[in-house]
């Protein structure tokens, strides 16, 4: 009988358990938007108002507002967010982003110039380091929380043919920039790239990011005009995989080893089929690894 009774008490404990958590907390919006040719539609759905931090008794310790971008004159003003991908670590960005003018476009190749305070967040709501005026902004966090990648993305040249900058310039435009950054916001890997891919809009039903990390923060992979780089963020060691051999969503495992999804169109029932691949970069191996079906 006590035997029973500790069991029940046991039992009643661990479903009492709450975690420190980071929540998204959302609203519905609605909203009216130009979508050319003189036509406007009404866009409804659900956005991120504040980031709450709750602690392990459930109670809130700190919330965080984010702002959709306020535009007053040149001067474009957001918060936002980006979280780990289990959640336990969040970087809030306050982004000020300031529009050149034409002629300091032409003499620098800049068409606008961000600062950013950037605020990176345990779950239990205590702030880890703080960064201020930096330019890079960040796009993913590894799992453990040990990493985050930041990039400066650059309006190239020659996607504003409307807006010709000067000879030297054009011989020699601004690159985009891969940082990584550690656990206490110190740079520890640094590339520069003619041209980076942020997010991959090949297939606007499946828009995709295309710069990752490994979970454990050893392994950072990208997309350029040369191709997919690998790089062990540890020792610097780059491996160039041609841009064919990527033809699906792909996950970078803690090895450096890559899982693809490759989409096959859909069975008869409706739902899509894809080939799960693992490929080995430093051998160029690929292993079929099993099929998935999604509705």
């Amino acid at each position: 009988m006590k035997k029973v009774f500790l069991v029940i008490v046991a039992m009643a404990l661990a479903t009492s358990i709450v975690r420190a958590e980071i929540k998204e907390v959302k609203e519905k919006y609605e909203e009216t938007r130009d979508v050319g040719s003189g036509k406007k539609e009404i866009w409804k759905g659900e956005k991120v108002k504040t980031i709450e931090f709750t602690n392990e008794k459930g109670k809130k310790v700190n919330e965080i507002k984010i702002s959709k971008p306020l535009k007053k004159g040149n001067i474009t003003k957001s918060i936002e967010y980006l979280t780990s991908p289990n959640k336990d670590f969040v970087i809030i960005t306050n982004r000020e982003s300031k529009g050149l003018t034409k002629e300091e476009y032409r003499k620098t190749g800049y068409y606008y110039k961000n600062t950013n305070k950037i605020i990176y967040y345990d779950k239990k709501g205590k702030d880890i380091f703080i960064l201020n005026n930096v330019e890079y902004e960040p796009v993913a966090i590894s799992k453990d929380g040990k990493a985050i990648v930041c990039v400066i993305d650059v309006i190239q040249p020659d996607d504003l043919p409307d807006n010709p900058v000067s000879p030297e310039i054009s011989k020699n435009p601004p690159k985009d920039k891969v940082f990584v950054l550690s656990r206490d916001g110190k740079v520890i890997l640094e590339k520069e790239e003619r041209y980076l891919y942020v997010i991959n809009y090949e297939d606007r039903n499946n828009l995709r990011q295309e710069i990752m990390i490994s979970s454990n923060g050893t392994w950072l992979f990208y997309r350029t005009l040369e191709g997919y780089k690998l790089i062990n963020i540890s020792n610097g060691k780059e491996i160039i995989i041609p841009s064919e051999n990527i033809k699906g969503n792909s996950e970078i495992m803690d090895d450096g080893t890559l899982l693809i999804k490759e989409y096959q169109g859909q069975d008869n029932s409706g739902k899509r089929k894809f080939i799960k691949k693992k490929y080995y970069p430093d051998k160029n191996i690929f292993e079929e690894i099993g099929v998935e079906y999604n509705d």
